[in-house]
């Protein structure tokens, strides 16, 4: 899905048409053919189309610059209203052999369905209002890391899975304090900044001055007793933060 080599659908997978399940028993690459009539710089669509009788039914995966058409009563996309053929996937053609864009095509306005020990919750998008909304309550597993002796290669290993890509951040609750400066730091967020170096911003309360947009310093592989807090730079050895 994420390079440009030749779609295959792999062994294994399944897909349902018009109520009837297909397994794909081994790789099935698309006839070549119908790739070769997409014009480069369109929308191709990975078609798969049903035949033989009822219980001998064989799938032939095609490609189709057709773009599909939702249908309804399926709850997939098709070539038309009504028809078998389904479209189960989309890329664009930027050369003769060069698959780009790759996408599964998605259900429609899906609401996704958590169920619980009684009649199930629901989370929907909500067009109108922009919102994704729930009817249920939906549980959160905290992550909390929390030492009274904290490092910053230590904090920076506790959030480096959660925001593994430079300028991803995460919502934090917690902070940290420094009693002997009467420093207290409320953390709002964490920033990668880059391969080594996680930022923990927030606000914090001090009789120490130069406090302004202060941020804790956590940098992978530093043992040294901190994150250390900019301005000012001071060590804080006490650290609890959740996420």
């Amino acid at each position: 899905m994420t390079t440009s080599a030749i779609t295959v659908v792999k062994a294994g997978s399944k897909v349902e048409i018009g109520s009837a399940l297909f397994r794909f028993t081994g790789d099935e690459s698309p006839v070549l053919s119908t790739w070769t009539a997409i014009a480069t710089g369109a929308t191709a669509y990975l078609a798969a189309t049903p035949s033989g009788s009822a219980g001998n039914q064989i799938l032939t995966i095609n490609w189709t610059d057709t773009a599909p058409v939702w249908d309804t009563a399926k709850q997939s996309w098709y070539t038309s209203v009504g028809s078998v053929i389904r479209h189960i996937a989309s890329v664009y053609k930027a050369g003769t052999s060069s698959y780009e864009r790759k996408d599964i095509l998605n259900p429609l306005n899906t609401a996704v369905q958590f169920g619980d020990y009684t009649t199930g919750g629901n989370l929907a998008w909500r067009e109108a209002s922009g919102y994704i909304v729930a009817s249920k309550w939906i549980k959160h597993v905290v992550n909390t890391y929390e030492s009274i002796t904290a490092t910053q290669d230590a904090v920076f290993d506790a959030l480096k899975a959660y925001i593994p890509t430079t300028s991803e951040s995460v919502i934090l609750s917690g902070g940290a304090s420094l009693s002997a400066q009467a420093d207290l730091f409320v953390a709002a967020y964490a920033i990668r900044i880059n391969a080594t170096l996680i930022r923990l911003y927030g606000a914090a309360a001090s009789n120490t001055a130069g406090r302004a947009e202060p941020y804790l310093t956590c940098t992978d592989g530093n043992t040294a007793q901190a994150p250390v807090m900019t301005p000012g730079s001071l060590a804080y050895g006490y650290v609890t933060i959740s996420w």
